[in-house]
């Protein structure tokens, strides 16, 4: 009898374990020149922001052209705008570049 538990209770562990694992799953997958483009487009948005000081007003008008072609229209510009004026300031607080 024990060797017939043994029988059935390593396959049932090996099952176990591989569900555990994710056996055959690698789980979801990402675009990572999507991403990088995404990444590119803050960066930009985030450049021009601290080229002006924060200041909409001070962004030169191909800038301005620049962001609206990126992001599709002033009012997603201006949503933009103000989530980067309102972000944490310290080190870390962007993956922007310096």
């Amino acid at each position: 009898m024990k060797s017939l538990n043994g029988l059935i209770l390593i396959p049932l562990a090996a099952i176990g374990i591989s569900m555990l694992a994710g056996c055959g799953s690698s789980g979801p997958t990402v675009d990572m020149a999507a991403e990088k483009a995404s990444l590119d487009k803050v960066d930009m948005a985030v450049k021009i922001f601290n080229d002006a000081g924060g200041d909409q007003s001070k962004v030169s008008p191909e800038d301005k052209a620049k962001l609206i072609a990126t992001f599709g229209d002033q009012a997603k510009v201006n949503s933009i705008w103000a989530g980067l004026s309102t972000r944490s300031k310290g080190p870390g607080a962007t993956h922007a570049k310096p």
